[in-house]
């Protein structure tokens, strides 16, 4: 709060709508940062997992997608359905064998 507050003030004057969701966004940014740096081991060690970079990587690959699609010409809620389906595409492509590996118990 200590973060978000200032930067509400300062960017959703100036940005409008796109001030508040970087606002937003940088606070959660620094919630999970926090909670990473202050959480137990186990937390930390979780977030190493294989999966997790393939979650990673599958978002990245949607937004890529998504910010290249004219989104203007789009109804929100086909967007949102493209960006859905580019996500599990990708997911099941690169974390196949990591998601066989990991519920083995062989990751």
């Amino acid at each position: 709060a200590a973060v978000a507050v200032p930067l509400y003030f300062l960017l959703v004057p100036a940005l409008g709508a796109v001030g508040a969701c970087v606002a937003y966004c940088s606070s959660q940014l620094g919630v999970a940062v926090s909670a990473y740096r202050m959480g137990p081991t186990e937390v930390s060690s979780s977030l190493r997992a294989p999966l997790i970079f393939v979650a990673v990587l599958s978002a990245a690959l949607m937004a890529a997608v998504l910010s290249l699609l004219p989104i203007d010409s789009f109804h929100p809620l086909t967007s949102v359905g493209i960006g859905a389906g580019v996500y599990l595409l990708a997911c099941g492509i690169l974390g196949k064998t990591r998601l066989a590996a990991e519920l083995s118990g062989t990751a």
